[in-house]
């Protein structure tokens, strides 16, 4: 029941984009159908794309299009979309929707307008907004925008268009764009450009190891305190956890409106891009795992990996050339607020803020690398990454992968793993981050959790009731 639960929340919070699509009951209702309907081989095979057309097939079949003419109003709604696109607006007086209409009859089939624009009003793909008219949702137009640019992909302008996108996924309106493209198609154009552009990030710096490198880093990580588990669980931090992301989601997703003038992009727009071109490129893998070959898998998994572990040595870098900065902007902050005359302990407090940040970005960059390909489909895949690079960093990505469900616990990767990282206190500590997420998230066995006890070296002993009470 709770992997069932997990794999809902994953979708619900993947489609749910609140700047996309609203989260009104109509739609969870739609999604949690598709789930019970257990369509999983379209999921496997279509992914999120098969959600976004689930709910417009079920809009426009409830306005009494009949299955064999889905075709022509899903066309002549991409045919819109990129007319709304070359107008460079979102919102359209209808003579200018009927002028589309014309050139579309005229270019493809005659559409009478009337009963055309009747049927998208009760459908809710468009909307009036006083005199205009206007998608109701961003997702039907960037569904419907993302199908126009793979059916031209072989056209020189939209190739241009595409590349300009890849190049700006801090923009919102890109980002969106290229992430409704990836619904549709696997081009090798499409992803070789979104490879490129991942390759380019934070290119001056070497992906992080964790063999020998975390000798700066992890003295400020010593001041971190013991990793213990309270033995909350999964059900109740789920609701936890739910119930904070509410509470924090100011509708913000971290996209501008604009590109950056400078040719040199901020910091800023250079991890937004990160974020966005891993989950982009990881979505195509986890969409079309089955027409893309072996080889060019495991390059594009070896490149997500790669990608996130050289952003988290620029941010190492700024640590190892100023190792007391943060530490000293914390207690400053700490000074305003505390009035005392305590610097020792203004200074411990700051230490294990320090600690936490650090702590924090470090399993940050380890999970989105991990978060981007973990799919059972490319298992193997990451292992043949695992196995070409050796490094302990892509074993801990591979690790977090694995403990990223309610599989079984893997023990004998874990032992593995955990035994190369002891040495090292951040990689060390990293292991125990993930083992305890998995406990926090999803449901443990008696066993299984005493034999963490005594591997992590941390104590679960008041999770006894908590987990299965089966001993195997």
């Amino acid at each position: 029941m709770l992997e069932k639960r997990d794999r809902a929340e994953r979708l619900i919070n993947a489609v749910m984009n609140r700047r996309l699509i609203p989260p009104l009951p109509l739609y969870l209702l739609a999604l949690l159908q598709s789930i019970d309907a257990d369509k999983s081989g379209e999921f496997k095979e279509s992914a999120l794309g098969y959600y976004y057309q689930y709910l417009l097939t079920e809009a426009f079949q409830r306005s009494g299009v009949k299955s064999e003419k889905l075709t022509e109003v899903f066309q002549y709604c991409v045919h819109l979309a990129w007319y709304f696109h070359e107008k460079g607006t979102e919102e359209l007086p209808e003579s200018e929707i009927q002028e589309f209409n014309a050139r579309f009859s005229k270019a493809w089939h005659t559409v009478d307008f009337k009963t055309r624009l009747d049927l998208l009003l009760k459908a809710r793909v468009l909307r009036r907004v006083g005199p205009d008219l206007t998608f109701r949702y961003l997702y039907i137009f960037y569904y419907f925008k993302g199908e126009y640019l793979s059916q031209n992909l072989s056209d020189p302008a939209i190739r241009a268009y595409i590349s300009k996108c890849c190049t700006h996924l801090y923009v919102r309106d890109y980002a969106n764009t290229i992430l409704f493209l990836a619904h549709h198609t696997n081009d090798p154009f499409l992803i070789d450009t979104i490879s490129d552009c991942l390759k380019g990030l934070f290119r001056q710096y070497r992906p992080v190891t964790l063999n020998k490198d975390t000798t700066i880093v992890g003295t400020l990580v010593e001041a971190a305190p013991r990793l213990t588990y309270s033995g909350r669980s999964p059900e109740e931090t789920r609701q936890i956890q739910n119930q904070i992301r509410d509470e924090l989601d100011d509708g913000d997703d971290g996209l501008t409106d604009k590109e950056e003038s400078s040719s040199k992009l901020s910091l800023v727009a250079q991890i937004t891009m990160l974020n966005k071109t891993v989950q982009i490129l990881g979505q195509i893998l986890k969409n079309q795992y089955s027409k893309i070959p072996r080889e060019e898998k495991v390059e594009l998994i070896n490149e997500l990996f790669r990608g996130p572990l050289r952003a988290l040595r620029s941010f190492w870098k700024f640590l190892e050339e100023y190792p007391e900065a943060l530490i000293a902007d914390i207690e400053a902050a700490l000074r305003r607020w505390d009035k005392s005359d305590d610097d020792q302990v203004r200074n411990k407090v700051a230490r294990r803020v320090v600690a936490a940040i650090v702590e924090m970005v470090t399993l940050s960059m380890f999970m989105t690398a991990a978060e981007s390909v973990n799919s059972e489909s490319l298992i193997e895949d990451v292992q043949a990454v695992v196995a070409r690079n050796k490094t302990l960093a892509v074993k801990l990505i591979e690790l977090a992968i694995l403990l990223d469900s309610g599989a079984p616990i893997p023990r004998e990767k874990i032992k593995r793993v955990h035994r190369e990282a002891k040495s090292d206190l951040v990689a060390d500590r990293l292991i125990k981050h993930m083992v305890l997420r998995r406990l926090y998230m999803f449901k443990t066995t008696e066993r299984d959790r005493q034999w963490l006890a005594e591997e992590m070296d941390f104590d679960v002993a008041r999770t006894r009731a908590l987990g299965y009470q089966t001993t195997n």
